[in-house]
């Protein structure tokens, strides 16, 4: 690899040198920042008062990026102070005290356009992947240059308050107890929706973090023991992560009274790779209520998916995914007739730390040209997820774009299982029979509500029943027979075509 002389860089300030200000300073933060040391190699008798003999030097570890920022600001004109303080940087957790040596650092100042800007080109240029991860990656990280004093005092506090550069500085011990937010968290215009501490005091272990998120994000959340008395796999499935709105609300469920971390990451998609840690918090839990053993089903987060908003649909009854309910509850979402919509409904047993399918539990009761409703019935006590998927003609596969947390306290008496619909389930209302389940011997009476039906029968044991219409009411009345089976309701919407689609399928078993 050749060696890169310091006359490139000579070079290289003299072409920005006609530039003023922001453009400038920006022009030396960027050569600073684009270079990666693990890349360059430096011949040994470099002057180490030079621009390149300084990148030696903090290749070595014996030189600061501050220096060499100030150096080449000096030369091309702009004034620039090296700034000593403390800093929230690597190993540092929320809460912790601050005072002797310990997280002392350094950044720098520019004067542009009349004002002091903050510039770190040290957070700026390096970037870590994972507390165990030893190998140093190199990246620009734009919060860094010009940072808003606002942002600034979140990870930097100087010795000297003016540097703070705030209309009303504040004390060390305030700057301890702001929350630890990181750049990804600003660099992705994210914002507190409340004005939290780096401290979060418990009395019953259940407790929420906001965070307004204006585009379609992903988030996750993690939860560690402070102290390390809490084994990690008992604070699995702890965390309840939703989207309401342009809110993102981080629900905690404590295991037992402690001390805890709350670690928040966001990234474009789920994938943890590609996630970055925007903020954290302590968490001081002095008690816990009776029913901590419940934990929440995995999942990155309920509400609506980063895919929601490919498609025209919008929540007509429930927009906080999170909901309690006893027993029975109906579901609508306004959407447009030609979107193929499917669901899941699963049950999560948190014995065993699996999801159990529940799917005959949930029906599209109701398809019209501008809506769907779906009933969801809860049999047992516990956290359901109902899951909504959509796909158009422009998409084959099916998309998760909604899921529901559905907290079941206390089940209805006689839940009962729900006809399957299938995909043709559309322009049509369910009145009767809503059990999905039809005892054996019996006539049953059928109501199903169609505008746009030409016909609508009922196949059972291999015979075929039509049902009468009057006004958009279809009805009729089947026997069940003797046999445990499947029966099915077909329609016919094309009159030109003797063509049947299947609607719905109901199973035909036991007593009444």
């Amino acid at each position: 690899m050749r060696f890169v002389p310091h006359r490139h860089v000579i070079l290289e300030v003299e072409v920005i040198k006609p530039y003023r200000g922001a453009t400038m300073s920006r022009s030396i933060f960027r050569w600073i920042t684009a270079k990666d040391l693990n890349k360059l190699q430096f011949a040994d008798n470099l002057d180490s008062d030079t621009p390149m003999g300084l990148l030696r030097g903090i290749k070595l570890g014996v030189e600061s990026y501050h220096n060499l920022f100030k150096r080449l600001c000096s030369y091309a004109g702009l004034h620039c102070e090296i700034i000593e303080g403390y800093s929230k940087g690597a190993g540092y957790k929320p809460g912790s005290r601050i005072r002797g040596n310990a997280f002392r650092n350094q950044w720098t100042a520019v004067f542009i356009d009349g004002a002091w800007r903050f510039v770190n080109c040290n957070w700026g240029a390096r970037h870590v992947k994972g507390p165990r991860d030893e190998r140093m990656t190199y990246k620009c990280d734009e919060f860094y240059f010009l940072t808003d004093p606002e942002d600034h005092i979140y990870q930097h506090f100087p010795d000297d308050p003016d540097w703070q550069l705030l209309p009303k500085p504040i004390s060390l011990d305030q700057f301890v107890k702001l929350p630890l937010l990181k750049s990804p968290f600003f660099n992705k215009h994210l914002a507190l929706a409340s004005e939290y501490e780096s401290v979060i005091h418990s009395s019953e272990g259940g407790d929420e973090v906001r965070i307004i998120s204006p585009s379609s994000l992903c988030f996750g959340a993690q939860l560690k023991s402070k102290d390390g008395d809490v084994k990690p796999e008992m604070l699995q499935d702890r965390m309840l992560v939703r989207r309401l709105g342009e809110e993102i609300i981080f629900l905690t469920k404590l295991p037992s009274a402690g001390k805890y971390f709350l670690e928040i990451y966001c990234g474009d998609s789920v994938d943890a790779d590609s996630m970055d840690n925007v903020c954290s918090f302590r968490i001081c839990c002095y008690s816990v209520l009776p029913n901590t053993h419940i934990s929440f089903p995995p999942a990155s987060c309920f509400g609506r998916t980063p895919a929601f908003a490919s498609f025209d649909i919008k929540e007509e009854t429930h927009s906080d995914p999170y909901v309690i309910q006893s027993g029975q509850l109906l579901i609508a979402f306004i959407c447009q007739s030609n979107l193929k919509l499917s669901h899941s409904l699963t049950l999560w047993n948190h014995r065993d730390r699996k999801l159990e399918e529940y799917d005959r539990y949930a029906f599209a009761v109701h398809r019209s040209e501008h809506m769907v409703s779906y009933a969801i019935h809860c049999p047992k006590r516990g956290g359901y997820v109902f899951s909504m998927f959509a796909s158009d003609e422009q998409r084959v596969d099916p998309k998760c774009i909604y899921r529901y947390y559905i907290e079941c306290s206390s089940p209805t008496e006689n839940t009962f299982p729900l006809p399957k619909a299938s995909k043709r389930w559309q322009h049509c209302r369910l009145i009767d029979p809503l059990n999905g389940n039809l005892p054996l011997r019996s006539r049953v009476r059928f109501r199903i509500e169609s505008a746009v039906a030409v016909e609508i029968v009922v196949n059972v044991n291999g015979t075929w029943h039509g049902l009468h219409k009057s006004g958009n009411m279809w009805q009729g009345s089947v026997n069940t027979g003797e046999n445990r089976t499947k029966l099915s309701v077909y329609g016919r919407f094309d009159k030109s075509k003797e063509k049947y689609v299947p609607l719905l399928e109901y199973q035909v078993k036991g007593t009444r």
